[in-house]
């Protein structure tokens, strides 16, 4: 087992690993080994993330995780949106493993109207019509930062619904974890409502812990205006690990 120190960075829903590649550059320039999964059903096709839930993307990133640990004494994780939650689902059953976790932007709810939307389509006749949504363009304070990475413009309602019910799962045992912590978020944020943050920060057992707001930032937090200051603080905590 070597000492190097590795970042595993998990990117959010329908995007890509293209959406961690700043942050994973910042790493590399000090040293550690970045390495950014693809989730299972993402690339370029919607349909592919149809038959996707929860446990198929806790599953994929628990046994890439192991086989990482397996080798590398020091990991740490950051996860955005959907890998935020899939970050703190890990921190929750492997904290004796993980050296420091960040969370960007990560939804344990979605926005109300959203959350509302998919129980009303899910659970009624409309789930045979309505059985996907297009993505919002309010997800950063410049789109054209965004517009040549690879993602899905399309979002399947189940697959929407999988999140929903993996923020609820998580969030019952956010006390579980003991490590140490960062948690950011942009108060621009449309997709994971601001408070999303202070729940996750005020449900950590950790005794290092960071909750961080950028006011100027939406939801691709890693692309956005406040980029580089991310980056460094979240350096500048993993370094303090």
């Amino acid at each position: 087992m070597t000492d190097s120190n590795v970042v595993i960075l998990i990117h959010g829903f329908t995007a890509s690993p293209d959406y961690m590649k700043p942050l994973a550059l910042a790493f590399e320039e000090i040293g550690y080994k970045a390495i950014c999964p693809e989730l299972p059903g993402h690339g370029i096709e919607a349909d592919n993330l149809k038959n996707m839930t929860e446990d198929i993307w806790y599953r994929f990133i628990e046994k890439f995780f192991l086989n990482i640990y397996a080798t590398h004494k020091n990991v740490f994780v950051i996860g955005h949106s959907l890998g935020g939650l899939l970050t703190l689902q890990l921190a929750e059953n492997h904290s004796d493993k993980i050296k420091g976790i960040a969370v960007l932007g990560a939804p344990l709810h979605l926005h109300w109207s959203v959350e509302i939307l998919i129980k009303i389509v899910r659970y009624s006749p409309l789930r045979w019509i309505y059985t996907s949504h297009v993505k919002g363009k309010t997800l950063i304070a410049d789109p054209k930062k965004i517009e040549n990475l690879a993602s899905i413009s399309v979002m399947p309602v189940s697959a929407i619904h999988a999140i929903s019910r993996l923020g609820k799962s998580v969030q019952k045992n956010l006390n579980h974890i003991k490590i140490p912590v960062l948690v950011i978020h942009g108060k621009n944020d449309l997709t994971a409502p601001p408070d999303n943050a202070t729940l996750i920060h005020e449900g950590l057992s950790s005794s290092k812990k960071k909750l961080i707001f950028y006011k100027n930032s939406y939801h691709i937090l890693t692309h956005d205006c406040d980029a580089h200051e991310i980056e460094e603080e979240i350096k500048t905590f993993f370094l303090s690990c």
